[in-house]
């Protein structure tokens, strides 16, 4: 994966991550069931990964949006089986990705709360609140994003998302490189 804006000026241990959801029907709970993640640590690729998760069942329109269907999840296992070992993965590092404050991390640290567990000492970059500021955009949908940035889109999964989102933070550090690091840290 190519980022060598990104890669020059974060050398600490990144993770660009997505989730896809059940969504919510009325009075239920929006499951994780899929989580994609890219990481990278001194500027370099270190792996990628994306795993489905079982439980829950999808409304029709978030199946419309990630296509994963739940017999594609049958006896797969559980996120709150995987929490403990998601929580220590996501530790100690930044964690960037396209609305990543108010809806990934929102509904992952919900998990986290519910089970007693907690991620420790990360930072946040949300490419949707970056891109706000930086693109003549309306609208700031990470699709929208990569067409305005000349980035393919490539396929909405949560893998796909998480380096679209890498991506896209690539070509802001790009059009913002006399900022501060500190200045994309939410």
């Amino acid at each position: 994966m190519n980022v060598p804006y990104f890669s020059d000026k974060f050398r600490e241990r990144v993770i660009a991550l997505d989730i896809e959801t059940t969504g919510a029907f009325k009075g239920g709970k929006n499951r994780i069931i899929q989580l994609g993640v890219v990481e990278f640590n001194d500027g370099k690729f270190v792996r990628q990964h994306v795993k489905l998760f079982g439980g829950g069942k999808s409304t029709p329109i978030c199946l419309k949006i990630h296509h994963i269907k739940d017999s594609d999840r049958e006896g797969c296992p559980t996120f709150e089986s995987c929490c403990a070992n998601v929580a220590k993965y996501l530790s100690n590092s930044i964690i960037v990705g396209h609305n990543v404050v108010s809806c990934d991390m929102r509904i992952i640290n919900s998990y986290m709360d519910e089970l007693g567990l907690k991620i420790e000492n990360y930072k946040l970059i949300d490419t949707y609140r970056l891109a706000k500021e930086v693109l003549p955009l309306k609208k700031f949908n990470l699709e929208l994003c990569c067409a305005e940035l000349g980035l393919d889109f490539g396929e909405h999964d949560a893998l796909g998302d998480a380096k679209s989102s890498l991506l896209v933070l690539d070509q802001i550090i790009k059009r913002r490189q006399h900022f501060d690091k500190e200045d994309f840290f939410v």
